[in-house]
């Protein structure tokens, strides 16, 4: 297997986005770019220069269809989709990736496998009542399902982690079942991000918002953003059309991409 540099690994990952929008504009099937993809898309026309993951959001009746799609559960298809419900074996999030199943990612921070991956998140309704409750248990949830996969240098800390290790599938299936408690619910202003991040009081997204959608160019391509994308990223980032400090102008994710070799 070749080691792949940042660019590489980009195009690798652009390579998965091109044909996810492609299943999903198929399919009429509604998603937006999301996060640090999303600021890439407005800021930059692509890739923050040092980003190495890509993120898409999706209303949850969206996503729910998503993952029943049988180009995205071909296991001799170049890329499949995981999640949960389709995993035999280890499997740490409660939500969705779509992987290049000829890569291999080898992380340092955290106890994962799998190729290359497209991060998509399900948006979900928060209800009317119990709201602050509801928001902290998703976060409870959260912090303890990431515990048990994480990694670190510090013995001590990491044989904790490595003895909490088992519970992860407790944690995520009881943390996916609470995102999708309130799925077919009608009466709701606000959608959340409920699978994944800890800071929920900067994820309540106007339902409104994914109402309308337009385009942004990103590497050359064009790939669907909701229409009010600005207001969501003053919302979440403050000021995020300036560059950070050049110390944080670092990834995030911590691994190293493989490909496999012509003969695999």
């Amino acid at each position: 297997m070749r080691k792949l540099e940042l660019r590489e690994t980009q195009e690798t990952l652009l390579d998965i986005l091109v044909y996810t929008d492609s299943i999903l504009k198929k399919h009429n099937l509604r998603y937006s770019l999301a996060y640090g993809s999303l600021i890439g898309a407005a800021r930059h026309k692509g890739f923050i220069p040092w980003d190495d993951d890509l993120d898409i959001v999706m209303p949850v009746q969206d996503y729910l269809k998503m993952l029943e799609l049988k180009e995205l559960n071909d296991p001799n298809n170049r890329y499949s989709v995981y999640y949960p419900g389709n995993v035999s074996g280890r499997y740490n999030y409660p939500f969705a990736k779509i992987e290049d199943n000829q890569t291999k990612c080898k992380f340092y921070k955290c106890n994962d496998k799998g190729g290359a991956f497209l991060d998509i998140f399900p948006v979900t309704p928060l209800p009317y009542s119990d709201s602050q409750i509801y928001l902290k248990k998703l976060s409870i949830l959260h912090d303890r399902l990431a515990f048990t996969y994480s990694r670190t240098d510090n013995f001590l800390k990491n044989f904790i982690h490595i003895l909490s290790s088992p519970l992860y599938r407790h944690f995520r299936n009881n943390l996916e079942k609470l995102s999708l408690k309130y799925v077919d619910i009608q009466n709701y202003d606000y959608l959340i991000d409920s699978m994944w991040g800890t800071k929920k009081e900067k994820s309540l997204l106007p339902r409104k918002w994914f109402d309308n959608y337009t385009q942004l160019e990103f590497e050359k391509h064009k790939f669907d953003v909701i229409s009010d994308y600005d207001d969501w990223l003053n919302m979440v980032y403050g000021d995020w059309k300036s560059l950070p400090p050049k110390h944080q102008r670092v990834a995030h994710h911590d691994y190293e991409l493989y490909i496999k070799d012509k003969e695999f």
